[in-house]
């Protein structure tokens, strides 16, 4: 019985024993199974936030690459519109240098205004010829004397009154384009290179000139440059008006030109060479055999372009009877290729002067658009004179003036 006691004893002592162990081990699990939890839920929110924040810098990269894209496309199209303007202010230098010739034909064409002014007057007034001449005084004064043109027009409008309306126009004067026949006229007539006036733009021959400039270039357009020139300081002994293709030069190349005499007793028309830049690159004897070289060439092919009834001399000889020491008026003379003269009194009527012009221009431009010109004579002689100008330039020395 104390056996069975004893032992019931020891089975109830190991019985708490393991009781206890396995209390502590369900104990020990719970905590370990609460840790791992534990530690997997803030594994899960690192997890969690890391990829929130890696989402939240890849989004902040991609919104920083955006604006870096965004800028270098700002700043590319700034660049492109930049590029594109200095192109386009590129092109219109270009353009206007191309056409400089014409500066003087657009700013008169900017003054091609007409002026209106609107009187309304009761019909008594408009009975007894309205105010004192119709037109406001600002628009009279806009307008020069020569060029005035002015009308008046009355209407009678509804109403019971009789009122009336006035217009009044006027146009500005086209008084600075002189025509070929008047100005060559006037020119020979008035012209005296010892004149004691002043020399200046505003003078009346200056005017005179640049007129039938101006009236030449407007009527040639853009495909020519007309220039001319009554002196520089001092009144030119030889007065002289240019038709060239802007491409050629007037001290080296070909171009069309009134020559006027010295006494003025007549002009020529001739076409012509450049003789200055010839001169300063190869020396007074080679600059001579060029332009007779040159001479003839022109001649055999205006030969064959002029009818019989153009009054031209193919020998191009011209007097401008300026006298000994006049080296310009003598330059003129042998670079002349082909000429006509017009006599003081008996300059030939405007529509013939024109033919004339345009006959030799049509030549001339014949001259240019020929091959043998283009690369046996003119492109050689370029490029001649280009090898020359910088050893003429490092000598301090620089070709002015035309002829």
């Amino acid at each position: 019985a104390k056996e069975r006691e004893r032992l019931a004893k020891e089975a109830a002592r190991t019985a708490a024993v393991v009781e206890r162990w396995l209390s502590d081990l369900i104990g020990a699990v719970e905590k370990e199974s609460a840790r791992a939890q534990r530690a997997a839920e803030a594994m899960a929110r690192a997890e969690a936030e890391a990829k929130i924040k890696a989402e939240a810098a890849a989004a902040r990269r991609a919104a920083a690459a955006a604006r870096e894209l965004e800028k270098a496309e700002l700043v590319a199209a700034a660049k492109a519109a930049r590029e594109a303007e200095r192109h386009k202010k590129e092109a219109m230098r270009e353009e206007e240098e191309r056409t400089k010739h014409m500066r003087k034909v657009r700013q008169l064409a900017s003054r091609h205004l007409v002026f209106l002014n609107l009187d309304v007057v009761g019909a008594e007034r408009a009975r007894d010829g309205g105010d004192d001449g119709g037109g406001s005084d600002t628009d009279s004064d806009s307008c020069s004397d020569a060029g005035r043109r002015a009308g008046d027009s009355a209407a009678a409008a509804a109403g019971r009154d009789g009122v009336r309306v006035r217009v009044s126009f006027s146009f500005p004067a086209a008084g600075c384009i002189s025509r070929l026949h008047e100005g060559l006229e006037r020119l020979l007539n008035e012209y005296d290179y010892t004149s004691k006036e002043r020399l200046s733009k505003e003078h009346r021959w200056c005017k005179l000139i640049e007129g039938m400039e101006t009236g030449l270039q407007a009527s040639l357009g853009s495909r020519f440059a007309v220039r001319s020139s009554m002196g520089c300081g001092c009144w030119a002994r030889v007065p002289w008006l240019a038709v060239s293709d802007p491409t050629e030069s007037t001290q080296a190349g070909l171009y069309v030109q009134y020559l006027f005499r010295a006494d003025c007793s007549a002009v020529y028309l001739c076409l012509g060479q450049g003789t200055s830049k010839l001169k300063a690159a190869f020396g007074l004897g080679e600059a001579h055999a060029h332009l007779a070289a040159v001479g003839d060439f022109v001649r055999t092919k205006c030969a064959k372009l002029f009818d019989g009834e153009l009054p031209f001399d193919l020998a191009g000889e011209i007097d401008l009877r300026a006298g000994a020491g006049a080296a310009l008026a003598a330059d003129y003379e042998r670079a002349a290729i082909i000429s006509v003269m017009y006599e003081r009194g008996a300059v030939p009527p405007e529509a013939t002067l024109k033919e004339h012009l345009h006959a030799m221009i049509d030549a001339y431009s014949s001259i240019l658009e020929d091959d043998t010109y283009q690369n046996e004579i003119k492109a050689p002689n370029d490029a001649r004179l280009q090898l020359a100008a910088p050893a003429k330039r490092g000598r301090g020395g620089r070709g002015r003036g035309r002829g």
